[in-house]
């Protein structure tokens, strides 16, 4: 299941970017969100050796460096030992991303919020709505004008239909409340940047989301559902009162380039 969700990983993000690869080394680029560290960086596959991983990973830090980059994100599945990270030329900030997935058929196991809905953001008032809630529920975390910046750039993907990429608003009545996107490759289904805002959070929105999610994808010939969740965050014990069960994760080394 691993092996799977990776492909999907590498084809999620293949909405937005562009990528050089060689051999095990994968570079991606998103030249209309330049500045957008999980949208430019460089995959580094967990088959490489020690050796490699440390090659591969140099070289891509001082091209970074020689361009003017302050600052790169390196990805990977490779299990990463205290004396390969102390191998690595700079100290890297380690952040580890947690996979959390479920049978769309275990649906109906999640309890629904009454008088809440679910739609696909593909007209004027629900690009709005997701909009809204996209730059309210993540402002704080960067800033006003790159959170405005990021969702524009990721509308161009959710309103382009030859992709498997869309965004769903989660409402209370007429009020929206939180969304999240879904990606979906082949029978597998990626629930991604998942919000629901403060004031409306522990209230059952977020599960009636998920609901909803592995429903839709269900009837979509989807068998299995994973999302992406920060090892540190509480929101995981969320997914796993949904019926998620950890799957296994990736790690993403931050380096300070200045």
């Amino acid at each position: 299941m691993l092996n799977q969700i990776i492909d999907t990983e590498m084809g999620y993000l293949k909405c937005f970017c562009q990528t050089e690869s060689d051999n095990e080394v994968t570079r991606f680029t998103d030249k209309q969100l330049k500045d957008m560290y999980s949208h430019n960086f460089t995959y580094i596959s967990e088959n490489v050796s020690d050796r490699d991983f440390i090659k591969a990973l140099s070289r891509t830090l001082e091209y970074q460096k020689s361009i003017g980059c302050d600052a790169y994100k390196i990805m990977t599945h490779k299990e990463l030992s205290s004396d390969l990270i102390s191998m690595m030329p700079i100290k890297p900030v380690v952040e580890r991303y947690d996979y959390y997935g479920t049978y769309t058929k275990n649906y109906d196991q999640i309890r629904t919020r009454q008088g809440a809905s679910v739609l696909l953001a593909n007209n004027s008032l629900t690009e709005e709505h997701g909009k809204y809630i996209d730059v309210a529920a993540n402002y704080m975390d960067m800033t006003m004008e790159f959170a405005i910046r990021r969702i524009n750039r990721k509308f161009k993907v959710y309103l382009n239909e030859s992709l498997p990429l869309n965004l769903y608003i989660c409402y209370d009545q007429k009020e929206p409340v939180g969304n999240c996107e879904a990606f979906i490759n082949d029978s597998l289904m990626k629930i991604e940047d998942f919000d629901i805002l403060e004031m409306h959070q522990k209230k059952g929105y977020g599960s009636h989301m998920l609901r909803n999610m592995l429903e839709m994808g269900l009837a979509k010939q989807v068998d299995f559902a994973y999302v992406v969740t920060d090892h540190d965050d509480t929101a995981k014990h969320m997914y796993e009162k949904c019926g998620f069960d950890f799957i296994g994760y990736r790690t993403e080394l931050i380096f300070k380039l200045e």
